[in-house]
């Protein structure tokens, strides 16, 4: 009887269709797997470069304002020279870099490649001007900003900076037109 037995008994191995059934699988798994991974990574390198441009827009907008806060006469102009500006800072569009000249050196503000544009511009900070009633009665200039506007490819920074020590009779610009140009002088007028 014992030669009898049915050969589906014996049986112990897989049939060719299990087996590519299960690699199948197996590497639609693997797959989903590496494509989740493989974003991830490619999410975080993304975000780690947009804080490495943020931080640099940073770095070059604090540079400008140490620059230009204190100085004594400030000038926005699209070309150079700039007047008797001793200090001059521009946007490189060959080095696409901010680049910061004092007379004898030239050094870049920016990394190379970084930004796209950028641009200037001197603002008139006012006041409202009230008379001994407390009626409104016009607007006076308090002081002036220089406002600048640093572009890159995937982000943009714009900051103003209080100039401190210029007055109306130090400012020759045309107020509130953007310029490539910044210049100014840390010597006392």
């Amino acid at each position: 009887m014992k030669w009898f037995v049915s050969k589906t008994e014996f049986e112990k191995g897989l049939t060719l269709i299990e087996v590519i059934l299960s690699i199948v699988i197996f590497s639609m798994v693997a797959s989903l797997i590496f494509r989740f991974l493989d974003f991830g990574i490619s999410s975080f390198s993304f975000g780690n470069e947009q804080i490495d441009e943020n931080a640099s827009l940073r770095m070059v907008a604090l540079r400008i304002t140490e620059e230009s806060r204190n100085a004594f006469d400030v000038e926005v102009s699209d070309t150079v020279p700039i007047g008797d500006q001793s200090q001059y800072i521009y946007f490189d569009t060959v080095a696409d870099a901010v680049v910061y000249n004092d007379s004898s050196t030239v050094s870049y503000l920016s990394p190379k490649d970084l930004l796209t544009d950028a641009s200037f511009q001197i603002k008139a900070k006012t006041a409202d001007e009230v008379d001994g009633n407390g009626v409104v009665t016009g607007t006076v200039t308090v002081g002036y900003v220089l406002a600048f506007e640093l572009e890159s490819e995937n982000s943009a920074l714009s900051s103003e900076v209080l100039l401190n020590n210029v007055s109306g009779g130090t400012v020759t610009s045309d107020l509130d037109t953007a310029r490539d140009y910044v210049g100014f002088n840390h010597d006392t007028p």
